[in-house]
């Protein structure tokens, strides 16, 4: 809800969780890093895309949003995060 700047919470966020997950390795690829950063992007990626079809996300004067167009906007974050994370990890794993 704070736009854009919430990339700056949501990168190293992002790249900790990566790292923990590939900790059992010990090494983190850069796909890894690329898929976090993706990742990271997506949330805030959808709400501008929102704003830009002139559906506010975002909170007015008043403080309210609605929960609907909140659910929407996770669920659009969710498809491109599937959809990049998909694009970049395609070769990693076996058919």
């Amino acid at each position: 809800m704070v736009g854009p700047l919430a990339i700056f919470a949501l990168v190293p966020a992002s790249l900790i969780v990566q790292f923990l997950m590939k900790i059992s390795n010990g090494t983190l690829l850069p796909a890894d890093v690329i898929v976090a950063l993706v990742e990271a992007l997506c949330a805030p990626v959808a709400f501008e895309l929102m704003r830009g079809l002139r559906i506010n996300i975002y909170p007015g004067e008043s403080g309210v949003v609605s929960w609907r167009t909140s659910v929407f906007a996770g669920l659009l974050s969710s498809i491109l995060d599937s959809f990049f994370s998909t694009f970049f990890l395609e070769d990693t794993f076996p058919v």
